[in-house]
C-alpha cells in the first residue's frame, strides 16, 4: 500500500499482482510524509509506518486511515491479474512460505477449500460498485509505470521493472491452463466474476 500526499495517488496493493514490485520501484520517489508498507520478506523498506504493518488493505480500511477528504480526492490506483494465473501463483507461493500447511495439499483442493486464495474483489469493489480510479493489469505493468511517468514525472525504465521482480521463480508450472481441472476452473469463474467481466479476462 502507497498513501502519497506528495503525487495524491492512493495504490491498493492486491495480493499476488506484483505489488511489491510496484511498491519497491516506487520508493525513491515518494515524499517523506507519504506512506509505504513495504516488504520485509521482498526487502522493501516501510515508510513512516510501522514495518510489518499489512500492505494488504482495501479500500474502505484505507479510507478510515486517511480520512475521507483525502481518500475521496485522492487517485486511486490497483493492479489485477487473470484469476485463473493468479491463484496458481497463490498455491505455489503458500506452499513455499507455509510447507507445514500446504506441502500435501493439492491444487483442486487448495482452489476450493482454502480461505486464503487471492480474492481481492472486497478490496477495490463494494456491492459491485468499483471504489478506485484505475485498475491496471499486472500483465502489462508497462501501462501502470506509464501512468506514473505521464501524470506524476516518476520515470520508472523497463530495464528497472524487470530486474525488480519480487517473489519471481517460485511456480513450477509457467502455464495456469496445465494445473486446473474443470471443476478449478468453473470455481474460479463463479467466484471472480465480477473482475472477469469488468476486466475481459479469459481462461
Amino acid at each position: 500500500m502507497i498513501l502519497s500526499a506528495k503525487f495524491n495517488f492512493i495504490f491498493v496493493k492486491t495480493r499476488k499482482t506484483a505489488g511489491s514490485t510496484v511498491e519497491k520501484l516506487l520508493y525513491d520517489h515518494l515524499g517523506k510524509g507519504d506512506v509505504c508498507t513495504g516488504s520485509e520478506r521482498d526487502r522493501t523498506p516501510s515508510l513512516n509506518i510501522e514495518p510489518g504493518t499489512n500492505g494488504h488493505l482495501g479500500c474502505e480500511q484505507i479510507r478510515g486511515m486517511v480520512g475521507n477528504d483525502f481518500f475521496e480526492n485522492a487517485i486511486k490506483i490497483t493492479i489485477e491479474r487473470n484469476p485463473w494465473d493468479k491463484v496458481v501463483s497463490s498455491y505455489f507461493w503458500h506452499k513455499k512460505i507455509k510447507p507445514h500447511i500446504f506441502s500435501g495439499m493439492d491444487f483442486e483442493e487448495y482452489v476450493t477449500t482454502c480461505p486464503l486464495i487471492p480474492f481481492d474483489e472486497p478490496m477495490w469493489s463494494t456491492n459491485k460498485i468499483i471504489l478506485v480510479d484505475k485498475i491496471f493489469k499486472q500483465e502489462n505493468l508497462n501501462e501502470l509505470f506509464s501512468f506514473f511517468r505521464q501524470n506524476y514525472g516518476i520515470d520508472v525504465g523497463q530495464d528497472m521493472i524487470e530486474a525488480t521482480r519480487c517473489k519471481s521463480g517460485i511456480r513450477s508450472v509457467k502455464d495456469y491452463r496445465d494445473l486446473h481441472t474443470i471443476k478449478t476452473k468453473r470455481f474460479i469463474e463463479s467466484k471472480f466474476a465480477f473482475s472477469i467481466e469488468k476486466l475481459g479476462y479469459e481462461y
